[in-house]
């Protein structure tokens, strides 16, 4: 069952309110803001609104995550953490966006870094899960995107999900795409599954709430339908 549908790409244009919103509508949703060196560019939000935004949805009682980017994920793998930690310990989850030939020497380093900021911190990869050094390491949370994070479609690349593991998905889901993503989760109901999406609930690059709010209304259905499969094979009716 899809356990959380991470939404990325918040940033300064977009309506705080309608974000709360959403997410008190859906809790399930996991709302998360790029955090990296290109402040104050499209979908980089400036430091101070990052703190901001981050300090309203706690005070909502909503999932936030922070994506390191460009220098601040290269400090997470480099292990210079105090900047980083007054940042990641604002939110729920820590995404560390490290390029596919630099994760591996990394593992050790985040899995460290969980520790310190007492979160979760996700890795993505791209192949089968197996084939990450992070992989067995503990409280660390794999995303699998085989499109490298260029927001393209590949459901039939999509690694079968752990078992007792939350298994990330991402690659080019929106409101087109969502039903196709959906026939790969439903086949695992009794599995931990999160999916991630950014360029699908943007338009013109900009954050696209009706885009967001189309999603998740087919999560929700979805979670709702899992949920009735569940207790049906458990009640034997």
């Amino acid at each position: 069952m899809i356990e959380t549908l991470t939404i990325t790409g918040v940033d300064e244009d977009t309506e705080p309110g309608d974000l709360l919103h959403l997410a008190r509508w859906f809790p399930f949703v996991e709302l998360a803001v790029l955090a990296g060196t290109r402040e104050g560019e499209p979908r980089f939000p400036r430091r101070g609104w990052i703190d901001d935004w981050l300090g309203m949805a706690a005070a909502a009682g909503v999932q936030t995550a922070v994506h390191l980017c460009g220098a601040r994920s290269r400090a997470a793998r480099d292990r210079n953490w105090n900047d980083i930690g007054r940042l990641a310990r604002r939110c729920g989850r820590v995404q560390v966006n490290l390029p596919q030939d630099e994760r591996d020497a990394a593992a050790t380093a985040l899995a460290d870094l969980a520790w310190f900021l007492k979160r979760p911190v996700i890795v993505q990869h791209e192949g089968p899960w197996e084939t990450s050094a992070a992989a067995a390491q503990a409280h660390v949370d794999l995303l699998s995107d085989s499109s490298g994070g260029r927001g393209i479609a590949s459901f039939e690349s999509w690694p079968q999900p752990r078992d007792g593991r939350l298994s990330g998905y991402a690659g080019g889901i929106g409101p087109e795409t969502i039903t196709e993503a959906l026939g790969f989760t439903e086949r695992y109901p009794d599995h931990r599954i999160w999916l991630d999406l950014e360029s699908g609930v943007r338009t013109d690059g900009a954050f696209d709430t009706s885009k967001a709010i189309a999603v998740c209304s087919e999560v929700d259905a979805a979670r709702q339908r899992d949920a009735t499969r569940t207790r049906r094979s458990r009640t034997g009716r």
